[in-house]
């Protein structure tokens, strides 16, 4: 008689989403999805159009954010 190697796996499932087309998506471990980045990004995507001017960008890291208002910008062709 053999035994059966098999066994169970438990499921997270806060990384399952069922979509409109009824398909199951499993997200991977530390992947941001496209609609997470949107939500976080609404913030300051509005604090940008009340306070500043469309050459106004954010940069954001770990431990810092920063607000950049470009005076003067010129795109120079790259060398090889």
């Amino acid at each position: 008689m053999s035994k059966s190697n098999k066994t169970n796996k438990q499921i997270d499932l806060s990384k399952i989403e069922i979509t409109n087309g009824d398909e199951i998506v499993i997200k991977q471990n530390n992947k941001l999805t496209f609609k997470e980045l949107q939500e976080a990004a609404k913030p300051l995507v509005d604090i940008l159009y009340k306070y500043y001017d469309p050459h106004t960008i954010i940069i954001i890291d770990q431990g810092h954010v920063e607000i950049l208002c470009e005076d003067m910008a010129a795109s120079i062709e790259l060398r090889d």
